[in-house]
């Protein structure tokens, strides 16, 4: 499993999450966690989308998005974002993912679980596998709440 984050984390929640991200690797050593902590410019989209499975919105509340939802319909890659405004309602009307109510770190690691467990389904393998990364991503998503 590999589970790769791109772009900058804001100011505020930058040494929160560079320490929860630092503990998980170390404690997590079957999961390859890559942080690319720059700017992802326009000519590197392609290959970070049509390599992932699944692509995170993980937008409280937000109106707007850095782009990341049109280009994952471009990719055809499922979305798990928020169920709130504008990236809400374009992920339900075109069915491009999970659409979460009242996002946050639980039910954001509840949906990605669910996501593996529908696409991985037939891979026994990946049951157990799919158990753990939802138990690491709760300790990684919670380091803000």
């Amino acid at each position: 499993i590999e589970i790769f984050i791109a772009g900058r984390i804001v100011k505020e929640e930058r040494a929160s999450f560079l320490t929860a991200l630092s503990d998980l690797k170390s404690d997590r050593r079957d999961i390859a966690i890559i942080y690319l902590d720059e700017f992802v410019a326009y000519a590197a989209l392609a290959p970070m989308f049509l390599n992932s499975d699944c692509i995170l919105l993980p937008y409280i509340e937000s109106e707007a998005s850095s782009g990341l939802l049109g280009h994952a319909a471009l990719y055809e890659r499922p979305v798990i974002g928020t169920d709130y405004g504008l990236i809400g309602c374009l992920i339900r009307r075109y069915e491009l993912g999970i659409a979460i109510k009242n996002i946050d770190a639980v039910k954001l690691a509840r949906a990605i679980a669910d996501f593996l467990a529908i696409t991985y389904s037939p891979c026994r393998f990946f049951q157990t596998e799919y158990q753990s990364l939802r138990a690491m991503l709760l300790s990684l998503l919670g380091y803000c709440c």
